[in-house]
């Protein structure tokens, strides 16, 4: 049932969403998912994680950060944001590049600068944000599938979302302000909240925000990653 928010309840499937973003222990898949893999699969995820680690923890010493105990902490997810859609984020980042006169996909691409590099040089599917504070987003490489995943700060992240809001004015102008722990839209879902608030022009530019403010806040809060599937 929705709550007073409107958000429904997360179900126990796990029908894949187009946007599924945690914030929870690095490990916590193990718990989460212990009934669906076998012994050999899991195996596999743990090496491929403790190589994600490793690969976090020396870029971050490369750089001079402290890596602090992101992923040693224990405990269970805190916060998990759902949604059957793509590209939730898209408009929020072109937001935020104009604000500085630029791209977002030059951004991306690292032909331009932005105040904003944690929201912009990531992306809504198998990336992290790291309760750590450090300059610039990173890029480690993957060793089993010799692909990069994105890593950025949601320390960093959080002080960029609320210079954006100097802007956007989220508290002033957006019916859904605050966003609940655990939330799961389904396409229907979508439809409903565009045909009740989508008459702002600047909509999923804000419906972004809130998103990713509340992922930022917790992750700060709770000391743990913020993951995407």
């Amino acid at each position: 049932m929705p709550d007073k928010s409107g958000a429904r309840a997360p179900d126990t499937s796990q029908a894949r969403m187009h946007f599924d973003a945690r914030v929870e222990p690095f490990w916590y898949w193990q718990v989460r998912e212990k009934k669906t893999l076998g012994f050999f699969e899991g195996r596999r995820r743990r090496k491929r994680q403790e190589g994600i680690a490793r690969a976090i923890h020396a870029a971050l010493a490369g750089m001079g950060a402290d890596p602090g105990d992101w992923d040693a902490r224990s405990g269970e997810t805190v916060c998990n944001l759902r949604l059957d859609r793509g590209a939730v984020l898209q408009d929020l980042r072109v937001f935020a590049a104009s604000l500085d006169r630029q791209s977002a996909t030059e951004i991306y691409q690292g032909n331009a600068q932005s105040r904003f590099l944690h929201l912009i040089k990531n992306r809504d599917r198998e990336s992290y944000y790291l309760p750590v504070p450090f300059p610039e987003p990173i890029m480690v490489l993957v060793s089993d599938t010799k692909q990069f995943i994105p890593v950025g700060s949601s320390v960093r992240l959080l002080k960029e979302l609320q210079e954006i809001n100097r802007d956007l004015r989220v508290e002033a102008t957006f019916k859904i302000k605050k966003m609940v722990d655990f939330f799961q839209a389904s396409e229907d879902d979508i439809l409903q909240y565009e045909a009740r608030l989508g008459n702002d022009p600047n909509f999923w530019v804000k419906f972004g925000f809130v998103l990713m403010e509340k992922l930022a806040r917790k992750s700060v809060e709770s000391r743990l990653p913020v993951i995407f599937a």
